[in-house]
């Protein structure tokens, strides 16, 4: 059986790699760089970079994905939506600047039946992870708090949260000059840099 392999919000969606026994996410993604034609996408190239979540010289240090790119020769449609896309490059990337948030890249691995497969350790570098005949791998780019934020008034009303002025958040999260609280803000406060 082949493997799947989709990258969400690059439309990036194949179901055509071969299974060569004991591949690891890293594999799958390799084989797509390398046979980057997928028959079902009018795509001609399909890169993704490589970080790595603690210091090179580190012991502990693990590769991570930080970002993917898809070039679309062609207009195609989303295989979820349907929608039609224009062709041209597709990139996102993580960003680990917190803002009381930070994007990363999260993958998932499920089997042929659909059932999600939980590695063990939970926090697994995709370079570990086997993917099992018939299986699928799905990677989504998800932002992650890293401290409370000040929730917008017109959330705050729907959520029936009552006075802003309650609320509690990091020390300047969400709040700067010309910004009436309640009101979230691009601006300021960040910490030390995590990954999920």
């Amino acid at each position: 059986m082949s493997i799947s392999l989709r990258v969400v919000g690059i439309f990036y969606n194949r179901s055509d790699i071969p299974d060569r026994g004991k591949q690891t996410v890293k594999d799958v993604l390799d084989y797509a760089v390398k046979n980057s034609r997928p028959p079902n996408l009018p795509c001609d190239n399909f890169k993704y970079i490589v970080s790595s979540t603690a210091a090179p010289a580190s012991a502990n240090a693990k590769p991570s994905v930080s970002a993917f790119f898809a070039n679309y020769t062609d207009s195609f449609a989303s295989q979820t939506s349907g929608l039609k896309y224009p062709r041209g490059e597709y990139f996102l990337s993580e960003s680990l600047v917190e803002n009381p948030s930070y994007v990363v890249w999260q993958f998932y691995v499920f089997g042929a039946n659909g059932v999600p497969i939980i590695p063990n350790p939970r926090i697994s570098s995709f370079v570990d992870v086997q993917v099992p005949d018939g299986g699928r791998v799905v990677w989504r780019l998800v932002k992650v708090l890293s401290a409370p934020n000040l929730v917008p008034t017109v959330y705050r009303t729907a959520f029936g949260l009552g006075d802003p002025k309650q609320a509690v958040v990091a020390p300047g999260a969400g709040v700067s000059a010309g910004t009436s609280p309640g009101h979230a803000d691009a601006g300021s406060s960040p910490a030390g840099a995590a990954q999920s």
